[in-house]
């Protein structure tokens, strides 16, 4: 079932975007300084949104200007 308008692809795509990576970020983070414990995985959900608070803002700014950059250096198919 598709229910997205096109002119929502951006957004869209920055919040599952920053979703998935805050959350990976921040269980590689709570692992590293926590070792693999109930403790470190148990503040893993606060850091998650803390983290995605930061990150979907950032992702909905950049993402127009990155696409706009990776066009202008994408080479076109028989284009000189």
């Amino acid at each position: 079932m598709k229910f997205l308008h096109p002119k929502h692809t951006t957004t869209a795509m920055a919040f599952f975007m920053s979703l998935i990576m805050s959350g990976a970020i921040a269980l590689a983070f709570s692992l590293m300084h926590g070792g693999f414990s109930l403790h470190a995985l148990a503040g893993w959900p606060t850091e998650w949104l803390q983290g995605w608070i930061v990150a979907l803002p950032i992702a909905i700014v950049v993402m127009p200007q990155v696409r706009k950059i990776v066009v202008a250096i994408t080479a076109v198919p028989n284009e000189k």
